[in-house]
């Protein structure tokens, strides 16, 4: 009895034996798939953060870059317009020694930089100042610059007819092309005081542009209007016939002026408005 007592108590410690170690293996493997499934989510994140990162790394490249070209754009289109060269010169030499620019192979932006002077441009050294006025109901004048009857400012009473002049030299060795006149009166913080802003741009060759002033002499409040069909343009100085002017274009800011086409290296003339002080 005793021995058989001890195979069946042999036989249950067998049975349990196996069931623990079954156990065991089932929950080594669950650890192990568990574990796997950590390890493959730690992987995910660790990609996933990766990918984050470079495609923001991208965009910070991508938008430097941008801002770059943005930059390079907007000296480039100062430089163009001749806004503030000097101060232009500077922030481009500024940029580039900063690395901030990066210049072309051949130099163009450190050579624009140095000799902004040199780039083609309208009424560079001219005796002739691009704004001009003269009270033609007192002192008219011939086109361009004769015997100084062109000033820089006037007098003017009511009922009296001022002429603007935008004179425009080509002095460069390149064909102005697009080349477009305007003239913009207006009104300053003096009483009766006006000024006419004027010049000539181009999309070839840097625009001029200056301004001239009208002081009416009156103690009440008086305003300037364009005469109608009054105004005119010469391709040349020596020109007799004038060109009719879309008077639209030449004094709506919208447009950007109004367009006298092409004009040769060297090419000069000049546009005469004028404009009736009211009553």
């Amino acid at each position: 009895m005793n021995t058989k007592d001890d195979d069946g108590e042999k036989q249950i410690e067998a049975g349990f034996s196996l069931k623990f170690w079954v156990k065991k293996i089932k929950e080594a493997i669950v650890a192990a798939l568990v574990s796997k499934k950590i390890i493959a989510l730690i992987i995910a994140s660790f990609l996933g953060l990766f990918i984050t990162l470079f495609v923001n790394w991208r965009q910070h490249v991508g938008n430097l870059e941008s801002e770059k070209r943005r930059l390079r754009a907007e000296i480039l289109l100062k430089v163009v317009e001749g806004q503030n060269i000097a101060e232009t010169k500077k922030r481009m030499i500024f940029f580039m020694d900063t690395k901030i620019l990066q210049d072309d192979e051949d130099s163009t932006l450190r050579k624009i930089a140095n000799t902004p002077d040199l780039l083609p441009s309208f009424n560079v050294d001219s005796p002739i100042p691009t704004v001009t006025i003269t009270n033609a109901s007192l002192n008219p004048c011939n086109k361009g610059e004769i015997d100084g009857c062109w000033q820089t400012s006037v007098l003017g009473r009511p009922g009296d007819v001022i002429a603007v002049q935008i004179f425009f030299s080509n002095t460069s060795n390149i064909p102005s092309m697009d080349t477009k006149i305007f003239i913009r009166p207006r009104r300053t913080t003096v009483f009766n005081q006006l000024v006419f802003s004027g010049g000539v741009s181009s999309s070839t060759v840097n625009k001029s542009i200056s301004e001239t002033t009208l002081k009416i002499t009156s103690s009440k409040l008086h305003g300037v209007a364009p005469m109608l069909n009054q105004a005119k343009w010469y391709s040349s100085l020596e020109q007799d016939d004038g060109h009719v002017v879309n008077e639209n274009d030449l004094y709506d800011e919208r447009s950007g002026g109004f367009s006298v086409g092409t004009i040769p290296p060297w090419g000069q003339g000049v546009l005469i408005a004028k404009f009736l002080i009211s009553n």
